[in-house]
C-alpha cells in the first residue's frame, strides 16, 4: 500500500493537467496562418487592394498553411511539421525579400515586380500605416518558429472543440468585418460627363480618327495599374484597328506625374508620343517612386526613345503645354475621376473594372454601332 502511495503518478492525470507544448505551438501556428489568410482576403477582396506579384507568391505559401495546420490541429497531428515547415520557410524567404524591397534596402535593379501594383508602393499599408510586407514577414517568422521545435510523437489530447470554435469565430469575424466595411464604405461618386469633357481637341489619339467606337482613358503615367493596362489596350486596338480609337486624358494624381505629362506633351511635338509613353511605362519602377519621383530619370528614359532632349525641355515649359495640363485637370475634377485608369466607351463607363469587362464592353459597342451603320 505504501508502494502505491509513493509510486509514479498516473500518466493520464499528468496529461490532463499539464499542457502539451507541441500542440500549443501547433494551434498557435494555425491561428497565425488563419489570421494572415483572412487578413489577406479582407485587404484584397473586401478593401479592393490588388496584390502585387510578391504578394501572390506569399499567398501561395500562406493559404495552404491555413488549411493544413487547421486539419493538423483538429487531429492533433504533429507530423504536419514535415510538410508545413517547408511552405513556411519558402513564404518567409519571399516575405523577407519583399520587406527589404519595401524598406528600400534591395536595389531597384533587381526589382522583380512588373505589371500590376508595385511591390514597394507606399499605398501597401493597413490599420493607419502598418506596412503589409512587414506584417506578412512577421507572420511567416512566427509560424516558422512555432513549427520548428514540434516533435513527431502522437498526440494525447483532443483539441477538436478548440479548433472548431476558433475557426467558426474567425469566419464570423471575417464575415462581420466584411459586412461592416461594405456598409460603411463611401459610395463612389457617380460619374457624368459631357462629350467635351471626355474628348478635347488637344487630347492624344491612338487609332483612326473616324473609328466608330471611342475609348477614353483617364490615366496617370505614374500609376501601376495604368502600366498594367497599357499592353492590354494595345492588344485590343490591334484586334479592332478600323473600329476603335483610344483617346488619352492626363490624370496626374501622383506626385511628379504633372512633370511626366509635360515630357509626353513635349514628345508629341516631335511625333514621338507613343514611343516615349511606351518607354515611361516599361521603365516606370525606375522613376515613378511614390513619394520621391525621379523626374531626371524620366527625362533620361524619354531620351532613349529618340527625342531631342534639349528641344523637349524647352517645349515642356511652353504655356500651351501648361494649358493642356490645366484643362485635363479641370475636366477630371468635373467628371469626378478619383482613380486611374478610368475608362469610357462611347461616353459610358463600364459597369465593372478590369480587362475582361472592358473588352466585353468595347466588343458590344462595336457590334452595336456596326448594326446601326
Amino acid at each position: 500500500m505504501t508502494a502505491r502511495t509513493i509510486g509514479k503518478p498516473d500518466r493520464g492525470a499528468v496529461e490532463c493537467t499539464s499542457p502539451d507544448r507541441d500542440l500549443v505551438r501547433l494551434h498557435a501556428a494555425w491561428v497565425v496562418s488563419l489570421v494572415a489568410t483572412l487578413g489577406a482576403l479582407f485587404v484584397g477582396e473586401i478593401m479592393g487592394q490588388a496584390p502585387c506579384v510578391l504578394c501572390w507568391y506569399q499567398r501561395i505559401a500562406m493559404f495552404p498553411l491555413g488549411l493544413l495546420l487547421g486539419v493538423a490541429a483538429f487531429r492533433g497531428d504533429r507530423g504536419v511539421r514535415v510538410y508545413a515547415l517547408p511552405l513556411a520557410i519558402g513564404g518567409l524567404t519571399v516575405a523577407a525579400f519583399h520587406a527589404l524591397l519595401y524598406a528600400g534596402v534591395v536595389p531597384e535593379a533587381i526589382e522583380p515586380c512588373g505589371a500590376g501594383p508595385s511591390c514597394a508602393s507606399a499605398d501597401m499599408t493597413i490599420l493607419g500605416g502598418l506596412p503589409l510586407p512587414f506584417l506578412s514577414f512577421a507572420a511567416f517568422v512566427a509560424i516558422t518558429l512555432l513549427l520548428a521545435p514540434i516533435s513527431r510523437k502522437e498526440a494525447g489530447m483532443n483539441r477538436r472543440t478548440f479548433v472548431a470554435s476558433t475557426a467558426a469565430g474567425a469566419l464570423l469575424a471575417f464575415a462581420g468585418g466584411a459586412a461592416w466595411y461594405r456598409a460603411n464604405r463611401p459610395d463612389a461618386a457617380p460619374l457624368s460627363a459631357e462629350g467635351d469633357q471626355l474628348v478635347r481637341p488637344h487630347s492624344p489619339v491612338i487609332g483612326l480618327a473616324e473609328a466608330r467606337v471611342t475609348l477614353v482613358e483617364f490615366f496617370d503615367p505614374s500609376c501601376e495599374a495604368c502600366r498594367a493596362f497599357h499592353p492590354i489596350l494595345g492588344q485590343i486596338l490591334s484586334r479592332h484597328p478600323e473600329d476603335l480609337r483610344l483617346v488619352l486624358r492626363y490624370t496626374p494624381l501622383h506626385e511628379g506625374s504633372d512633370e511626366a505629362v509635360r515630357i509626353l506633351e513635349a514628345a508629341r511635338r516631335q511625333d514621338r508620343f507613343e514611343a516615349v509613353l511606351d518607354a515611361l511605362f516599361e521603365r516606370q519602377p525606375q522613376w515613378a517612386i511614390h513619394g520621391a519621383p525621379d523626374i531626371a530619370k524620366a527625362w533620361e528614359i524619354a531620351g532613349t526613345a529618340g527625342i531631342d532632349l534639349a528641344q523637349a525641355r524647352r517645349d515642356a515649359a511652353l504655356p500651351d503645354v501648361t494649358a493642356v495640363l490645366e484643362r485635363d485637370v479641370a475636366d477630371l475634377r468635373a467628371v469626378g475621376i478619383q482613380r486611374t485608369p478610368t475608362f469610357f466607351v462611347n461616353g459610358k463607363q463600364p459597369a465593372q473594372f478590369g480587362p475582361q469587362p472592358l473588352y466585353e464592353e468595347i466588343s458590344a459597342e462595336i457590334d452595336r454601332t456596326a448594326k446601326e451603320s
